[in-house]
């Protein structure tokens, strides 16, 4: 693994409290998310969903009626917001996920905003 892409620190999970004893990987996810996620109160939920894990970054609704993702943190946390994503509030009818996953060496956001 490519050392430039560890980011050195406590090893504390941002804002949980859990230290895990070793260097945290920041990742940063990119998700474009098709079918009916507008109107259905989609982005609220990922904010709720994307909050207590820690997750920084912002959920808008696009013009072709998709809604994006884009979150860093640790890949643990990034994996279960994806999957709650796949899935989507009662209201909503997830159809087509595209996905993207990078490393961030260092985070962009400080907050998870809704766009």
């Amino acid at each position: 693994m490519d050392s430039s892409r560890i980011q050195e620190g406590s090893g504390e999970v941002r804002g949980l409290g859990i230290s895990s004893g070793a260097s945290t990987v920041f990742q940063r996810l990119t998700l474009r998310i098709a079918g009916r996620v507008q109107g259905v109160g989609f982005r609220w939920f990922v904010h709720r969903q994307a909050q207590p894990l820690g997750v920084t970054g912002y959920v808008r609704n696009c013009a072709d009626g998709s809604v994006e993702v884009v979150a860093e943190g640790d890949g643990a946390a990034l994996d279960r917001l994806e999957g709650l994503c796949r899935q989507g509030p009662g209201t909503a009818r997830v159809t087509k996920v595209e996905r993207d996953v990078e490393s961030a060496p260092q985070r962009s956001f400080d907050s998870f905003d809704i766009g």
